[in-house]
């Protein structure tokens, strides 16, 4: 899931705080990773588990659909039936794992502080079975916090409309994964970084009990 692109220049030390990526200060936990800062000892950056819809203070997700057609004339019956969705999704965290590791932290360090990663560039992806339903998608944040909430709209074919919605409206769920860019440093054995990059990426869920708990915002788009 992740791969590192190295950077030819070497830096003695940095001005700025940066995460280190080649350390895990979660200790051997191979569910989160917690990268410690290049400069401040007390400083600790995680990054999210999953992403999922977000939802309004009401506890409404942030989900819109509007239904329309296309490629009609006066003379031809070949209008092409589409739909525009729209959503925010936000970052899901394993909190009780997270917390474990901050408070095994804190008990070395008492000041520690954490921070979610920041990122450069992020890209949604679409598994083969996912992208027969969605004709484009705009979905790619250049950059922010991993915390930040990802506005994305997918323009669904006819066939996303007649297969998802009836899936969105039971609870289940359309696996996407958003890829994203960490900038950082690598330790080295000789005490010194160099700088490096981690494309990092997690499971986004789109559907799933934010949409089966508002049966309203699918259910009036299902097509028999």
């Amino acid at each position: 899931m992740k791969s590192l692109i190295l950077f030819a220049m070497t830096l003695s030390q940095f001005a700025l705080a940066i995460p280190v990526l080649n350390q895990n200060a979660a200790g051997n936990s191979r569910i989160i990773v917690i990268w410690p800062d290049s400069v401040d000892a007390d400083l600790f950056y995680f990054a999210p588990s999953a992403v999922r819809i977000s939802k309004t203070n009401e506890g409404t997700a942030k989900f819109s659909l509007v239904q329309y057609r296309t490629n009609c004339t006066r003379f031809t019956n070949n209008c092409q039936s589409k739909a525009l969705l729209t959503t925010l999704f936000v970052a899901n965290y394993l909190d009780e794992e997270i917390k474990l590791a901050q408070d095994a932290i804190r008990r070395h360090r008492p000041q520690a502080r954490f921070s979610t990663i920041p990122f450069t560039s992020g890209k949604l992806d679409f598994i083969e079975t996912a992208a027969v339903f969605i004709d484009k998608h705009d979905c790619d944040p250049l950059s922010g916090q991993a915390i930040d909430e990802i506005p994305c709209s997918l323009t669904l074919n006819r066939k996303g409309m007649t297969v998802l919605m009836p899936r969105f409206a039971r609870g289940e769920t359309l696996p996407l994964k958003f890829n994203y860019t960490i900038e950082g440093v690598l330790a080295r054995p000789d005490n010194k970084f160099e700088t490096a990059k981690i494309k990092y990426g997690v499971a986004v869920y789109l559907g799933g009990e934010e949409l089966a708990d508002h049966p309203d915002l699918v259910q009036r788009f299902i097509w028999q």
